[in-house]
């Protein structure tokens, strides 16, 4: 299991730092972002704007999909920027996630699956880890804390 210690909620928890950081990795050219699912191939999303939109959401859905949410609790990935139009709605059922996409562009795409929440909080907690680390080493101590 993740360890969630390792997310440095000073930088994915501030919007101005994530946008900075964001702004600095594609600018450096130091991190890809990509986003697939659903039946569908890669989506068309960007660092500078599109990570920026979505880490504030990833962080929620890792608060609710991880040990201490509970079951029954909803979240939202919200992609809407740069033409993707699409919302990834989250359920936290007992030892599942309902994931749910609704393609605000092509409504004839809404999909659901389901997916273990231990395999779910692990693959958000590491992306946040991640986007912490790159961060802290583009911005320095942006976060408060020391990287």
């Amino acid at each position: 299991m993740f360890d969630e210690s390792r997310i440095d909620e000073g930088i994915v928890g501030d919007d101005e730092v994530v946008i900075r950081a964001c702004d600095a990795m594609e600018e450096e050219g130091v991190v890809e972002f990509e986003v697939t699912g659903f039946g569908l191939g890669e989506w068309p999303v960007d660092v500078g704007y599109d990570l920026a939109t979505v880490v504030t959401d990833l962080s929620v859905a890792y608060a609710h999909v991880s040990a201490g949410g509970g079951v029954g609790e909803a979240f939202d990935i919200d992609f809407c920027g740069q033409g993707v139009e699409r919302l990834i709605r989250g359920v936290v059922m007992e030892d599942e996630v309902l994931l749910t996409l609704e393609d605000r562009l092509e409504p004839s795409r809404n999909e659901s699956m389901r997916v273990p929440r231990e395999e779910l909080a692990d693959m958000l907690g590491w992306l946040l880890c991640d986007f912490s680390v790159h961060a802290a080493r583009l911005l320095g101590n942006a976060g408060g804390r020391t990287p």
